[in-house]
Parts: structure tokens; C-alpha cells; sequence
């Protein structure tokens, strides 16, 4: 039986201290079984509850597994830029290829798809507790402003040095949607029910995922997602268990 070392607890109840409303879910992997153990800022809780997760960045590793699929089935290449997919973007100009995206290395500001404004003030309402949190998604994007973002960031056709970018993903995104003639959501979550296989993983909003808290312990809810107008630029799956990291480590063998 798999025994959790002390350091990991110890950074378990650190990071739990204070935060009332948390439910961390840690997941051990270990012979191709796994193990799920739930704690909140008491300790250990029972792990047979079902809880409902927004997983945030990790959708990122979805859509690039998503993008290596369409690869190998000839969909398309990593070479092809962008405007191959987005016919609407304007002629003679340069717009990043899908590697570049991929791998962070397009130029794109880090701020996309907010302005700077936009941008620290959610910094600043994450470290100090602001209203705006419960109220608003700042990262809805409809197609409409997603060309006229592309259009506006002047790029050159050379690999920037390394910087996260969510809009890049975001626009990985819609191309498979537009490949797939789906739709990014439908896509997505076709993928995810009939090849990778979680039944509790899937694309979108749910009044059962647990809401997030500031650093004030303010309840902030879960951020609305619109399918439709959105057009696929969206960042979070819902999840519970870790099937699809297990596909992925046994592909690798």
C-alpha cells in the first residue's frame, strides 16, 4: 500500500492552511493503479464524495493531445499557419504557425486575450479579494475579437523567446474546431467521452463544480462559458480522476 511521505504532508496542510472552503485532491500513480485523497484545512477527508473540479490550465494538455491526433490522421501540420484555418484574416501578412503556438513561442503577449488594464486588475483582485471575480469572465472571446487581436499584434516570422500564452492555445482551439466542422466544445468533448474515456471529464460550466475563493475566502463562483460565443477560446474541463494521464504515460511506453 502506497504510504504518502511526511514532506508531502507537510506541503499539504501548508497549502490548505487557511482555506476554509478548499477541497485539494491529490492523485498517487504507482504500478498503473491510483489512489484519490481528498484533504481540506482540517486534514484528510472522506474520499468516496464526488467533487467536481474546473482544472484550469491542465485543458491546455487536452487540446494539445487533441492537436497530435489530427497530426498523425494528416489533418494537418505543424508548419501551417494559422490563416490556412481563419480565412477571414486579412492577405499578406504573417500570422503564427500552429508549432509556434504550441509551443509558446508565437510572440503573443501573455495578457491576450485581456489588455493590460484588464490584466492586472484580476492580478490585483486574485492577491487582495475583489468583487469583479463573481461576476465577470474576462477571458470570453468571440470570434469577431479573436480576428481583430490576431490582426492587431504585428508579428514577425521568427520564434520568439518562450512566454505563456492562452490566447495561442485558445486559437489551437478553434482551428480544431474548424477542422473537426464541429466546433471546438463538440470536438472536445467527443474526444474526451469516446477515445480517452473519463466519463466524469468534460467541457464547460456545471452548477455542481465547486466555486472558487479568493485569498479573502470570498466566494467567486464559477465563471459562465457560451459555447456558441465563444466559438471554442476556452481554457477548463471538469474532472476527477486520472484515466487520461494513465492513456498518455502507456502510450509512452
Amino acid at each position: 500500500m502506497f504510504e504518502i511521505s511526511d514532506e508531502t504532508v507537510r506541503l499539504i496542510n501548508k497549502t490548505c492552511r487557511g482555506k476554509k472552503n478548499l477541497k485539494l485532491t491529490v492523485g498517487y500513480l504507482t504500478d498503473n493503479q491510483y489512489v484519490i485523497k481528498i484533504y481540506n484545512e482540517s486534514g484528510e477527508i472522506d474520499s468516496s464524495k464526488k467533487y467536481h473540479y474546473e482544472i484550469g490550465s491542465i485543458t491546455k494538455t487536452f487540446t494539445i493531445s487533441l492537436l497530435s491526433k489530427y497530426i498523425s490522421e494528416n489533418k494537418l501540420t505543424l508548419n501551417d499557419s494559422i490563416r490556412n484555418y481563419i480565412k477571414e484574416l486579412k492577405e499578406g501578412t504573417y500570422y503564427p504557425t500552429l508549432l509556434r503556438l504550441a509551443t509558446h513561442s508565437s510572440g503573443y503577449s501573455g495578457s491576450l486575450p485581456l489588455n493590460k488594464r484588464e490584466y492586472f486588475k484580476i492580478i490585483f483582485n486574485l492577491i487582495f479579494g475583489g468583487s469583479d471575480l463573481n461576476k465577470n469572465n474576462p477571458l470570453h472571446m468571440d470570434f469577431n475579437k479573436m480576428k481583430m487581436l490576431i490582426e492587431k499584434s504585428k508579428l514577425k516570422e521568427v520564434d520568439y523567446s518562450w512566454k505563456y500564452s492562452n490566447f495561442g492555445i485558445s486559437l489551437i482551439g478553434y482551428v480544431l474546431g474548424m477542422i473537426s466542422g464541429k466546433g471546438y466544445w463538440d470536438t472536445m468533448n467527443d474526444f474526451l467521452l469516446n477515445e480517452l474515456g473519463p466519463k466524469d471529464t468534460c467541457l464547460g460550466a456545471s452548477n455542481n463544480n465547486l466555486h472558487g475563493y479568493d485569498r479573502k475566502n470570498n466566494d467567486c463562483g464559477n465563471w459562465q462559458w457560451d459555447s456558441s460565443g465563444t466559438r471554442g477560446i476556452l481554457y477548463h474541463l471538469r474532472a476527477q480522476y486520472p484515466q487520461p494521464l494513465m492513456i498518455y504515460l502507456n502510450t509512452q511506453k
